[in-house]
């Protein structure tokens, strides 16, 4: 999950972005922990699709910063994900029964389950190494005239194999779209995400585009987000691309791509006031965005265990809203402690066999 760029060219919006997407993560998975309403978490569904929609995105930016190198960037990320998640595949294994039994271990490591989200890392690391074919593409569009047919006409096919994948795979039974072939419906996004981004650097809208498009876009991501806790996936359901829920159908990627746009808008108008509260809250909100994976591998452990410890002390907090920020405030401050220890581990075990 990581933004595939260099510190020092990270951009804004896209790390706030992250880190809106993993809050709808957290939310997501707090059904029944903090809330009841349904409705809330149809309202935070998007986040995965989002996740794959920024990351089409980075990869682009990141190949058109050193083309020669993509093959490298790519064994890099995969090195730099699997590491984290074989620890992670670890800790929750031997959380779950105070034991280390490594039959279990490797069960869940191969099958990604041994927490729900831990299905996203087979899914972008599929995503991952199709990137390179798709920036092909889009570099051989280029040499024909005009592009944008080509690479609207590129949507076809990939539209022909996220219906296949999506109905007629299976990998592992692994939930969702890390159990079907190139993610399914999850290479559309993937697609979007680095048109965009081909494009991304030659953009340059004036003032009054950037407002009516950051009203526009919030709006209508308010609109569908609505009109999806009311639908609940019918529409989907009429439509030869899975159920809706995961890998995404319409409705979903529709909301993701809304939610998209509203904090590229939004980024914009920010690079011209970059003084004010409203920057500084996206500039805290883009610090946690770059730490999104290791809040992914670790918040549904940290949620378990607050939820046991609570459970057993009989220790509880009745204001529900007191009881949220306490959580996501846990889930978060522990991630990021656990990706420093993690990091400091990893750096050790690195230069004791160098």
């Amino acid at each position: 999950m990581e933004q595939q760029l260099t510190k020092r060219h990270r951009i804004e919006w896209i790390d706030a972005a992250k880190f809106f997407a993993i809050l709808a993560v957290m939310t997501d998975h707090s059904y029944k922990t903090l809330y009841t309403d349904r409705r809330i978490a149809f309202l935070s569904y998007f986040s995965v699709s989002l996740f794959i929609l920024l990351m089409g995105l980075t990869c682009s930016l990141s190949y058109q910063s050193d083309p020669v190198n993509i093959a490298k960037k790519v064994r890099k990320q995969c090195k730099g994900l699997l590491i984290p998640y074989i620890a992670a595949t670890f800790i929750c294994t031997a959380a779950e029964r105070h034991f280390f039994d490594f039959s279990v271990f490797w069960e869940h490591l191969i099958r990604f389950n041994a927490a729900a989200p831990f299905y996203y890392v087979i899914l972008y690391l599929q995503l991952l190494l199709v990137t390179p074919l798709i920036y092909r593409w889009f570099s051989l569009t280029d040499k024909k005239k005009p592009a944008i047919l080509m690479e609207t006409a590129g949507l076809l096919p990939v539209l022909l194999i996220c219906f296949l994948t999506t109905n007629y795979s299976n990998i592992l039974n692994i939930y969702g779209g890390g159990g079907k072939l190139l993610g399914g419906n999850y290479l559309l996004l993937l697609y979007l995400g680095m048109w965009f981004g081909k494009y991304y650097h030659s953009l340059s809208p004036k003032p009054a585009v950037k407002w009516a498009g950051f009203v526009l876009s919030l709006a209508a991501a308010a609109g569908w987000g609505l009109f999806l806790c009311r639908d609940q996936f019918r529409l989907d359901s009429h439509l030869p691309f899975g159920a809706g829920m995961n890998p995404p159908g319409i409705s979903l990627c529709t909301h993701a791509a809304l939610i998209f746009a509203a904090f590229y808008f939004l980024g914009e108008i920010l690079k011209d006031h970059g003084t004010g509260f409203p920057a500084r809250v996206f500039r805290v909100m883009s610090l946690f965005g770059r730490h999104t994976l290791y809040i992914f591998l670790y918040h549904k452990l940290i949620q378990q265990q607050v939820r046991l410890f609570s459970k057993s002390t009989g220790i509880r907090i009745h204001n529900l809203g007191l009881r949220a920020v306490f959580y996501f405030a846990l889930m978060i401050g522990l991630s990021l402690l656990l990706e420093i220890l993690m990091k400091k581990l990893f750096s050790f075990v690195k230069r004791s066999y160098r």
